[in-house]
């Protein structure tokens, strides 16, 4: 037979207070005695004491539910969910997790599944198509009618609260280390698309990179330089890119009589890709050419030599839009734009040069 759930009546009969002192003292708060708060806590220790969260949830209107919904294409969505779930476990609180297709219609679907199971906060990673569409205003709809909403990694909307990685940084912290490096011929790899400027364009993050890329190259005095391709170019499988897409990069890197000495990827698996395809041609990485790039993954540390990135900080996001979302004075407070600090990962891609030639 299954024990009897101890019940907190029991608790607070046993530790001689009020079942209102005893709510106040397990759940932490801070208005309770430390001394009573513990004796609270020790007695509910001893007897077994688990809180009904659905009995809970009902005297104090709250699910204890927050949720997450990303795109599928987001390979990072797993880091921002565990760095999630360890905030709102400090907090009590559960994450569920809706992963969609890609498409606004897909997200608007998981984004009312969401809803449907009552949750009392929503963290979106917002899609923008290549037509610059987006689901701003069901955001908009959401956050004034039924629960605060945090965007991350992406802001389509300047109304509601986000928490980005600083991808500016990133592009700047890439062509700082170079340029100390003694590299003066730097050039940034990126798809075509990225000079559209705005935080709710469908390549804001490119245009971010290049943006911090040019700030340094030139504050050191020197010309940004960019070889670009169309976005559809890097759709293909990764061995494909190798021997096509990548090949004409470092044609056009290496050309002339005054080829780059290092290169600046948009993603660090587009380095993993030109650091096979000048391996292929004998070009030795990182003395016949240095290569870096922006959001580091798991690859890029596999390969020799294992590849310089910035390191985007995927957990500490969903942490922060965690702790915004649950610090939140009401649902609408605020439109608070939280830039979150990438790291720089030093490995074996990048050399320095004698000379700073």
């Amino acid at each position: 037979m299954r024990p009897k759930r101890v019940s907190i009546v029991t608790v607070a009969r046993q530790a001689g207070v009020a079942l209102g002192t005893a709510s106040m003292a397990l759940s932490g708060d801070s208005r309770i005695a430390p001394a009573t708060s513990q004796r609270v806590r020790q007695i509910a220790a001893k007897l077994g004491y688990r809180p009904n969260r659905t009995a809970r949830g009902l005297v104090m209107n709250k699910s204890f539910l927050l949720a997450l919904v990303a795109p599928q294409s987001q390979f990072r969505v797993m880091e921002v969910l565990a760095g999630a779930q360890a905030e709102a476990a400090r907090h009590r609180y559960s994450v569920l997790t809706f992963v969609h297709d890609d498409t606004l219609a897909e997200e608007r679907r998981h984004l009312q599944l969401a809803l449907d199971c009552k949750v009392d906060g929503l963290m979106v990673m917002p899609i923008v198509n290549l037509n610059g569409e987006n689901n701003e205003q069901v955001l908009r709809d959401i956050a004034a009618e039924h629960c605060r909403v945090i965007q991350l990694n992406h802001r389509v909307s300047e109304g509601l609260p986000a928490v980005r990685s600083d991808y500016i940084h990133s592009g700047a912290m890439l062509a700082e280390r170079l340029i100390a490096l003694g590299h003066r011929r730097i050039v940034h790899f990126t798809n075509a698309e990225f000079d559209r400027p705005g935080d709710a364009q469908p390549f804001a993050a490119g245009w971010a990179i290049a943006q911090g890329y040019c700030n340094a190259m030139r504050i050191a005095g020197l010309e940004p330089q960019f070889i670009t391709r169309p976005w559809s170019d890097f759709v293909s499988g990764h061995l494909d890119r190798v021997n096509g897409i990548m090949n004409g990069v470092l044609d056009e890197a290496l050309a002339g009589a005054f080829p780059a000495t290092a290169i600046i990827t948009r993603f660090a698996t587009e380095a993993i890709e030109l650091s096979m395809a000048a391996r292929l041609r004998g070009i030795e990485i990182p003395r016949g050419l240095s290569i870096v790039g922006a959001s580091d993954t798991e690859a890029a540390s596999l390969p020799w030599p294992a590849v310089t990135v910035s390191r985007e900080p995927y957990a500490k996001i969903g942490m922060a839009a965690v702790e915004l979302l649950l610090n939140a004075t009401d649902k609408n407070a605020g439109n608070t734009n939280l830039l979150i600090q990438p790291e720089l990962v030093i490995r074996q891609s990048d050399i320095q040069l004698n000379g700073g030639t």
